[in-house]
């Protein structure tokens, strides 16, 4: 039986928003290792295009790691699914012709809907959200945030 409640978040994300509290971190959260997440190969052009914009930085935030590859993925993908289908929309329109000439909704609007929801999920649980943009808390670039992080641990 799943527990109740919101998903904790991860301490990285807690660190960069500035919400770190000791005494309320889970001292036994696996910390993969560090070094760069390779994209994966079968990313279509637009998802590869998002990749390489937004990897680097969540990487050096400490929001990317190996273990993260498959829902950074997805966040990626979901982009490039909204991209088309609003690509579709615009060349023909949110409303077709059903059955008898009745106007209908257009397919890619449903898949628009779908493809932003997964990508308001998925942006959350990077910090790439407005909302979570606006909770961040980056300390300078002259600090060490490595020494911060691991005082938070012991």
């Amino acid at each position: 039986m799943g527990r109740g409640g919101r998903n904790r978040k991860p301490t990285a994300l807690h660190i960069v928003e500035g919400t770190a509290r000791p005494g309320r971190l889970n001292k036994h959260e696996p910390i993969p290792g560090p070094g760069p997440v390779t994209m994966p190969g079968w990313l279509e052009p637009e998802a590869r295009r998002l990749w390489r914009s937004l990897a680097p930085e969540l990487d050096r935030l400490g929001l990317l790691t190996i273990l993260d590859r498959a829902a950074f993925a997805a966040y990626c993908t979901a982009y490039a699914r909204w991209r088309a289908a609003e690509a579709i929309i615009a060349k023909e329109g949110a409303v077709v012709p059903g059955r008898g000439g009745v106007p209908k909704k257009h397919p890619a609007v449903t898949i628009a809907k779908q493809s932003m929801e997964l990508l308001r999920r998925f942006g959350e649980e990077f910090g790439l959200s407005p909302q979570s943009r606006g909770r961040l808390n980056i300390s300078p670039p002259d600090q060490d945030d490595e020494d911060d992080f691991e005082g938070l641990l012991d």
